[in-house]
């Protein structure tokens, strides 16, 4: 009942009839779109029943089937690159395999329990219990496969190829493959329906289903509409349905086999499906949307379940097997009729068709295959062995040994005659070139006693075989039945492989020598000509292309690694692929290209059409023959097309053929050559025996010549092998040489000299011998021999009956310990860092710290006193960890947009620059490290190898970039040419020069590679070509092989060395002494060159090392000291602290010398101006004081003097107008007088060098106005100066090296250490990218300085750049040195001091030479050497203040002023007092006077001011004044220490900054500006200076005063020198001090 009344409603089961309204039975099994049963549906009155197919079992919902054949239900599924396995009854989860590539399709065999997958790769199969390596099935001829179905009753595997748009069909092991559908647009999903014989496969592009017979038959499309990407397919055999998933719609429908009754799964609950499978009652579909797999209801898609959950790993196929899947039917394939492939196809009878792979087709008879006319094979040599690929266009290849009737002992080369099916073969070692044939394996010897074919050709169209010697280095040429050898092209270099062109008549040699090639030639060997020259390091391989109409040339670069190919006259280059690993073999088809890489046992192929992908494969050869593989290839089996396969070639036709050899070239397809000791007759075609030329060698009893240089090379060239007879002839000796037993001769002097100088030492076994006397640094073997008296008992034996090593001392004296192996060294070379004992023991045990050293946490060891003082010591910062140790200040830090720069030194406050001023040509950190850039200025040359030099030094004929690139091609210099500079190839992996050759001691192989000389001819192959071992071998060292010393087997002839000591000779046989001490590395210190070796020695003060080549001190270490803020450090040679100084405060130690007298260290104070002494106990003694700038001290210890710089700013009364600098030699002891040695204006000098015992004095000087520096040499008394090298932007620090006579500097424009010899000659740079250094020192064979950015002590080795050690420190150091020992006793010349009666100063020069020099303010009396005059320039006192005047010239002089005093005159006070005021002169007074009128008349104005403000446009930002109106002629300024300075120059109209921090407290002093301090004057507004000059901005207040009215000239009436007009260096830049910590 209803509010509008009454409502009929029908029973379930029935539904309203609308004509009548009654109700009827609902046929429920056919009226609706979804299934209502699992498998069969028939319909009642009111009602359905289900039934299930046969294996099936109704379950109680009366819906669902079940199977009652028993087994389990596996699902397999693809997973990110793994296989999986899952029990549905949920019982097991597993991993089948664990992969390395995404999987995308699966299947599974049921027969042979085997898993199949996909991958982008190809297909693969593993067991399905697990299996460590996967077979390959299909990796050829597809592209990318996304559907996979297993016949397991036909055993074929049925597949969907996308990218090649084909259903092909495989065995299951993939080596038949046949195409049975192409021209589809995508296809994906693939079933079979096996009872019925057909395969479904879905088309996503195009929006198909499609079907053919299992044999490719009766392709129909059974859907066509309703579906948009049908992914998913499953045949539901039981039910005979087919289930579709679409992953556009996201839906799944299934239809009956021919396409009809499409029923959907309304409610599955599928997001974008891959892959379906049904099983039972069930759906299962992999989710791309969730990575999950799902399963639902396959009747109506509703209660879904997860089964698996991904975790980001992409499901791709899947599918199911159950033993009830596998139904009883007829299998036609099962009595395996076909020879290849058996596909099922729809019908009875016969119910099969066989099939072919792609490169066979079916014969006659319809059930075998051949093979097509245009297949061809791969031969791979490996060294001995030969293997043969048989190629498949679709599946993958297969791989088998070909093994002829012949041992091959190491396959050089090989190449096919396709007119006679026969492989060409030469064996290397052997010495024979072989023909075999390809399907019987009988071979033959075409020719023998050959030297070394390293690669073969053949000409079909003649009937000659070519290869091409590596011994001789010639082309030769036989008859293929091995008649009428000769040779068509020689002097060749290094050849390495040939091919030939028959139809063309060219043959072709590449050539990898320095300047490698490929040549063209004619097959007669004339008209040769280089086709490809440039671009090349090691071509090998050559291969003319073999289809008649290409017409090209490819060959490999192992070097460059890439494969090309040119037109046959070498025109029209063209890459093939690059960026490969050494490339050594190829072989080129008509549709790909295979190659072979070094050391591998990989085969790689490209397709020759289109872009090529590179695909490879992987060769199962065992274990290679030789340490090094090297793969040869060759295609075999290819077809003459069918016009030359039947045409006659003139060279063939017997009524017109040449009587020995038919050849040809690139004019005439016949040319007759003639065997060696023959002549071509007048007809051009008989060869007639002639008499040999000179040049050329008669084999009498085979009547034939061969060429000169083959005789006695140790290869049989005659047929009866006479050109190798009576070869070891005695050469003969002149009067003043004695002839070894082995033929060599050596100097008659080298005899009894006790060096072997025979290889049987027989010029030491003479008679005369036994009565030699030995020199007294010489001791006597028993035998007679003499040897250095340093060489008995050091447990060598030297002497040949090893007397020198008999009654030798067992224990080892008190003062020294003993190593294990028994030597002795002394107790205090014990844990000094050095390996003295060859064994290392007595450095063993050396980790722990003594009692008075600290414990770092990385094991280091410092001194106790060294912790806690607010120094990093140990490096990792434990030293001031301690819990006594007070908290550290924090460290400076910069505001936002600026960077901190180097602290020159603890006082000094820390300083910030904006980024804007980084790198941009101006020093404005103290140190400079802001311009430590790498790009160079307009005015700089950029060196390849980095770095920059002046542009003046490029084209100068000296390398001074580190690669040379400055007086190369790449800086266009003139009279450079091409061919005179190695060319250099770019790779994938950087810049390839052509191989240099081998080193010393090693041989090279054929293709370039090195092995050690012990390899070679022993049985072995160790070169991956095999060229370290061949017939040679066993005959080139008989009777020594004419070697002075010895002989080493080799496979290319008999190749001579020497003993150590000595060398080849320009003969290749003798031997000459090596001078050894021509290399400087050899000894540490001094070199001393004898016959056969040389002996090391020592400065006096060192002893030589148990090495005999370095020396360590007798006494002592030599010590490191290293000068940082607040202390002093004394570092072992190491590296390792051993004693930290406190240093006094008020000392800023600039540069120092160890002076080893008074064990005190002489050092400048550049700040105070000081030169002082200072002993370990931290005293210091001042010894000069108000100097001006010093710097670079340097001490002579004979004079007891120190020598240092002067350098004087704009401050000194000279007439030049420059900046001055001079080097002054001052006595320390008496009345501490000091000379003038050199002075010179416009440069500074930043360093000096002293070297004691050769009496030279060594420094560098900078020019101040233009990057230029000059390093310089003179006597001790500055005369005789000369420029040694002049290659220097910036001179930092020097340091000198006697025993080699080098001196080395640091170039801090350049960051770097170089070094030149006290000639002038040998420059080289030692060391590069170092960062502002400081000091510069040399320890041994190291150079050691700091390096101020990373606060690091660097100690680099000297000789090899880059090998460096440091130690790292809190702060930057300021100065170093080394303690070296110096023993005066050693030095002359005193006497003659004392001859001259010098009325000052005696110095000593070299050869200990004395002369006089006279104290400052003096001048040589001329005529009068020995006696000094007066200078006049001081006569009458300039300075005030009590300054002292100092003249350098008679005009020229300077004034040093008192602590309290400054200025040119020392006319300025520090702290004015009446007399300052009195002596300074009225002028001063009156000026004292007006300048406090004038401040205190601008206070009171000032207030009037600030009251009463009449005009707003003078008020300032808050209220304060701003001077706005006036314009500064002249400036005078008041600064209080206290508050801080100002700076030195007017301010542009008085522009305010902000302020910015703190101060040094004393500026210099510029022309036209005075500096007043005043306590008590203070603006109430700071406004800084901002002018360009301004070197230091004040965190205090002061003021500056703005006087136009009155021009005040307060500067003395001297001739002061102006200012430069230079760019403003560092320190007169804008410094941003960081704000003090508030």
């Amino acid at each position: 009942m209803t509010p509008q009344g009454p409502h009929c409603m029908c029973k379930e089961g029935y539904a309203t009839n609308k004509r009548d309204g009654d109700c009827q039975d609902v046929n429920e099994c056919a009226s609706t779109n979804t299934s209502v049963c699992d498998h069969f549906c028939s319909n009642t009155v009111g009602s359905f029943n289900c039934s299930c197919a046969e294996n099936y079992a109704l379950q109680e919902d009366g819906k669902s089937c079940r199977t009652t054949v028993p087994g389990k239900a596996l699902l397999f599924m693809a997973q990110g690159n793994d296989i999986r396995m899952l029990d549905l009854d949920l019982t097991m989860y597993s991993q089948v395999y664990e992969g390395f590539k995404q999987s995308i399709a699966i299947a599974y065999d049921p027969i042979d329990d085997m898993v199949f997958w996909s991958t982008d790769e190809g297909v693969y199969r593993i067991p399905r219990r697990g299996g460590t390596i996967p077979s390959i099935v299909v990796n050829e001829g597809v592209g990318m496969v996304e559907g996979l179905a297993v016949d397991w009753l036909g055993r074929n595997l049925y597949m969907t190829d996308s990218e090649g748009e084909q259903v092909l069909v495989c065995s299951l092991d993939g080596t038949s493959c046949h195409v049975l559908v192409s021209n589809i647009s995508y296809p994906r999903g693939i079933q079979l329906d096996l009872v019925n014989r057909f395969v479904y496969w879905t088309d996503v592009n195009r929006s198909l289903i499609e079907r053919a017979g299992m044999d490719g038959s009766d392709r129909t499309v059974i859907i066509s509409d309703g579906a948009k990407w049908p992914n998913g397919l499953w045949i539901d055999a039981p039910v005979q349905r087919i289930y579709i998933a679409d992953a556009h719609t996201d839906e799944v429908f299934h239809v009956n086999y021919n396409g009809t009754d499409r029923k959907y799964l309304a409610e599955a609950a599928v997001d974008h499906p891959f892959a379906i499978a049904v099983w039972q009652e069930r759906l299962y579909w992999s989710d791309w949307e969730h990575d999950h797999i799902r399963s639902c209801l396959k009747r109506s898609g509703k209660q879904t379940r997860q089964i698996v959950k991904g975790s980001h790993s992409d499901f791709f196929g899947l599918t199911i097997y159950h033993p009830a899947m596998m139904p009883q039917t007829i299998n036609p394939c099962s009595s395996r009729l076909c020879s290849h492939l058996c596909l099922m196809s729809p019908g009875s009878d016969p119910g099969y068709t066989c099939a072919c792979p792609a490169e066979m087709e079916l014969a006659d008879d319809h059930h075998s295959c051949v093979d097509h006319p245009e297949r061809t094979y791969p031969f791979i040599a490996d060294g001995s062995k030969i293997y043969q690929i048989s190629p498949r266009l679709h599946g993958h290849s297969t791989f088998r040994s070909w093994t002829p009737r012949v041992e091959l002992k190491r396959i050089g080369g090989f190449a096919y005659d396709p007119q006679q099916n026969n492989v060409i073969v030469s064996d290397i070692w052997g010495g024979t070139i072989y023909s075999i044939n390809r399907d019987t394996g009988i071979s033959v010897a075409i020719v023998e006693n050959v030297s070394r074919a390293v690669g073969v050709a053949v000409d079909w169209q003649r009937r000659n075989v070519y290869w091409v010697d590596g011994v001789k280095k010639a082309v030769e040429v036989v008859r293929d039945n091995g008649a009428f050898r000769t040779e068509i092209v020689t002097s060749l270099q290094h050849p390495s492989s040939i091919a030939v062109a028959p139809l063309l008549g060219f043959l072709y040699v590449s050539d990898i020598s320095a300047q490698a090639f490929i040549m063209r030639c004619g097959l007669d060997g004339s008209s040769c000509q280089k086709i490809v020259t440039s671009d090349l390091i090691q071509p090998m391989s050559l291969t003319f292309e073999r289809n008649p109409n290409i017409k090209r040339l490819y060959w490999c670069d192992r070097v460059l690694g890439r494969i090309e190919s040119v037109a046959e006259d070498g025109t029209d280059r063209r890459v093939f692929v690059e960026n490969l690993k050494s490339p050594v073999s190829l072989l080129v088809t008509g549709l790909y290209i295979m190659w072979s890489e070094e050391s591998t046992s990989l085969l790689y192929q490209a397709s020759k059409l289109g872009t090529p992908s590179v695909r490879k494969r992987a060769l199962q050869l065992g274990a290679p023959e030789s340490d090094e593989r090297s793969l040869k290839l060759l295609e075999v089996g290819w077809k003459l097309p069918e016009y030359l396969a039947t045409a006659g070639h003139p060279c063939q036709q017997s009524n017109d053929t040449c009587s020995q050899l038919c050849l040809g070239n690139g004019f005439s397809e016949k040319v007759c050559a003639c065997s060696f000791g023959f002549k071509l007759e007048a007809d051009r075609r008989t060869c007639a025996a002639v008499q040999c030329r000179d040049d050329q060698f008669t084999c009498h009893r085979s009547h034939s010549c061969i060429p000169g240089t083959w005789r006695c090379d140790s290869t049989p060239d005659c047929q009866n092998g006479e050109d190798e007879d009576d070869c070891q002839l005695m050469k003969q000796c002149e009067d003043n040489e004695f002839q070894c037993p082995s033929g060599s001769c050596v100097n008659k002097l080298w005899t009894c000299d006790g060096v072997h100088d025979c290889e049987d030492g027989s010029d030491e076994k003479l008679d005369e011998c036994k009565n030699v006397t030995c020199s007294n640094s010489y001791w006597r073997c028993r035998s007679g021999m003499c040897i250095p008296r340093i060489w008995v008992c050091d447990r060598e034996k030297e002497c040949e009956d090893g007397s020198d090593e008999e009654d030798c001392p067992t224990t080892c004296p008190s003062h020294k310990i003993t190593c294990r192996d028994g030597t002795c060294v002394p107790k205090r070379w014990v844990c000094d860092g050095d390996k003295d004992c060859q064994d290392g023991s007595d450095e063993e045990d050396c980790s722990e710290c003594a009692a008075s050293e600290f414990t770092c946490s990385n094991s280091n060891c410092i001194p106790q006193h060294a912790t806690c003082d607010g120094e990093d010591d140990c490096g990792d910062g434990s030293d001031e960890a301690l819990p006594r140790c007070q908290p550290t200040e924090p460290p400076a830090a910069c505001p936002v947009g600026q960077v901190l720069c180097e602290r020159p030194d603890a006082v000094s406050p820390p300083v910030c620059i904006h980024h804007d001023s980084v790198c941009n040509g101006v020093r404005d950190c103290p140190l400079g490290e802001d311009e430590d850039c790498d790009s160079c200025s307009r005015y700089e040359y950029s060196c390849k190898s980095r770095g920059c030099i002046p542009r003046s030094w490029v084209c100068d004929g000296e390398e001074d970039c580190t690669d040379g690139s400055d007086e190369g091609l790449a800086a266009s210099c003139p009279n450079v040419k091409n061919d005179t500079v190695s060319p250099s190839v770019k790779m994938s992996g950087g810049v390839v020069t052509p191989r240099p050759g081998c080193a010393r001691g090693l041989f090279e192989c054929g293709l370039g590679e090195c092995i050690a000389e012990f390899l070679v001819c022993d049985g072995q192959a160790d070169c991956s070509d095999g060229s370290d071992e061949g017939s040679y071998c066993e005959k080139s060292c008989r009777n020594n092989g004419g070697c002075q010393h010895k002989c080493h087997q080799e496979p290319t002839g008999r190749h001579c060395s020497c003993w150590t000591g000595f060398q080849l000779a320009a003969d290749k046989t003798s031997c000459i002494d090596v001078k050894e001490c021509d290399n400087e590395t050899t000894c540490s210190q001094l070199c001393e060159e004898m016959h056969g070796y040389y002996l090391c020695s020592c400065l006096p003060g060192y002893t030589l090392g148990l090495d005999k080549r370095s020396c360590k001190h007798q006494v002592g270490d030599e010590w490191m000291v290293v000068v940082h803020p607040k202390s002093i450090l004394n570092m072992s040679h190491s590296l390792h602290l051993a004693e930290k100084m406190v240093m006094p405060s008020s000392v800023a130690i600039s540069s120092l010398e160890f002076l080893t007298e008074t064990q005190s260290f002489v050092y400048a104070d550049k700040v105070n101006g000081i030169i002082g002494k200072m002993g370990k106990d931290g005293v210091s003694t001042t010894l000069f004081n108000h100097r001006r700038h010093p710097r670079g001290v340097s001490l002579d210890p004979l004079t007891n003097s120190v020598y240092f710089s002067e350098q004087f700013r704009n401050d000194v009364a000279v007439d030049n107008g420059s900046n001055y600098s001079l080097i002054l030699a001052c006595r320390m002891d008496g009345d501490r007088e000091c000379s003038t040695v050199y002075q010179i204006h416009g440069e500074e000098i930043p360093s000096i060098r002293v070297a004691p015992r050769a009496r030279r004095l060594f420094f560098c000087t900078n020019n101040e106005g233009k990057d230029f520096a000059k390093i310089v040499t003179s006597d001790m008394d500055g005369k005789s100066a000369r420029i040694i090298n002049q290659k220097v932007v910036r001179c930092g620090d020097l340091a000198v090296d006697e025993a080699k006579e080098r001196v080395y500097w640091t170039d801090l424009a350049r960051d770097v250490v170089e070094s030149v010899t006290w000639s002038g000659e040998g420059h080289r740079i030692v060391q590069e990218n170092v960062h502002s250094p400081i000091g510069l020192a040399l320890a041994g064979d190291s150079v050691v300085w700091l390096e101020t950015p990373s606060h690091k002590v660097m100690k680099c080795n000297k000789y090899q750049m880059g090998i460096c050690n440091n130690y790292s420190m809190a702060t930057a150091g300021t100065a170093l040195t080394i303690e070296h020992p110096m023993e005066i006793s050693v030095f002359g010349g005193t006497e003659d001091c004392k001859a001259k009666k010098c009325t000052h100063q005696c110095m000593i020069s070299k050869d200990n030479k004395a002369s006089c020099m006279c104290k400052v303010g003096y001048a040589t009396a001329s005529n009068r050497p020995n006696e000094c005059i007066k200078m006049k320039s001081c006569d009458h006192n300039p300075c005030h203040g009590g300054g002292l005047c100092e003249s350098h010239s008679d005009t020229e002089f300077i004034c040093r002023c008192p602590e309290n005093r400054e200025g040119t005159l020392c006319e300025v006070s520090k702290t004015p007092t009446t007399d300052d005021i009195s002596d300074g002169g009225s002028s001063t007074a009156t000026l004292g006077v007006c300048l406090f009128l004038i401040i205190f008349g601008a206070l009171i104005f000032g207030l009037y001011w600030y009251r009463k403000r009449p005009f707003a446009f003078w008020k300032g930002k808050g209220g304060q004044l701003r001077k706005r109106c006036f314009k500064a002629n002249q400036t005078l300024r008041f600064a209080n220490p206290g508050f801080g300075i100002i700076s030195h120059s007017t301010m542009p109209n008085g522009n305010p900054m902000p302020n910015t921090g703190a101060v040094p407290s004393t500026p210099p002093i510029l022309q036209g500006s005075h500096n007043f301090e005043n306590p008590f004057f203070k603006t109430e507004e700071h406004m800084p200076d901002t002018s360009v000059d301004s070197a230091i901005v004040s965190a205090a207040d002061s003021t500056s005063i703005n006087i136009a009215p009155h021009q005040v000239d307060l500067t003395t009436p001297q001739h002061v020198v102006k200012p430069p007009e230079k760019r403003v260096e560092w320190d007169l830049s804008p410094f941003q001090p960081l704000q003090p910590p508030v």
